[in-house]
């Protein structure tokens, strides 16, 4: 008497082959945004995504600066006088990266390596003489 689901009839798959469908967006593909800061003075917003940061006008929200990072950007800090801003990235189980970034002249002023994990959360102090950074 005949009883279950039947077996699998034909060739075995080759299980070295990954076999994946292909799904087509309906809509346009948006990248997550990971963090968002706003300049002190309120004329930036530096908007994280994974492997970026841009740099926006406010007035207009357009792309001003684009900053390439290395894995996700997770936190975003403006110094106190908005002239730099800090951010925090990296790759989980490799590396975090702290970089500074001066807004002003569109360069990176330091990047600071350190953690074995990405670094997930930052503050400047007031003054902009002390860093803080966590991570795992």
């Amino acid at each position: 008497m005949p009883a279950g689901a039947k077996g699998p009839t034909g060739k075995a798959p080759d299980p070295t082959v990954l076999v994946t469908p292909s799904v087509k967006p309906i809509a346009k593909v948006r990248r997550a945004i990971n963090a968002i800061a706003f300049s002190p003075q309120g004329n930036w917003i530096a908007v994280g995504r994974y492997r970026t940061v841009e740099l926006l006008s406010s007035d207009t929200r357009s792309v001003r600066q684009s900053i390439p990072q290395r894995g996700a950007v997770n936190d975003l800090v403006f110094t106190a006088g908005g002239t730099r801003l800090v951010i925090a990235s990296g790759e989980t189980g490799l590396v975090g990266e702290v970089t500074i970034y001066d807004i002003a002249n569109n360069k990176v002023l330091h990047t600071l390596r350190g953690h074995k994990d990405i670094v997930y959360a930052l503050a400047v102090s007031p003054n902009g003489k002390l860093l803080a950074t966590g991570s795992y």
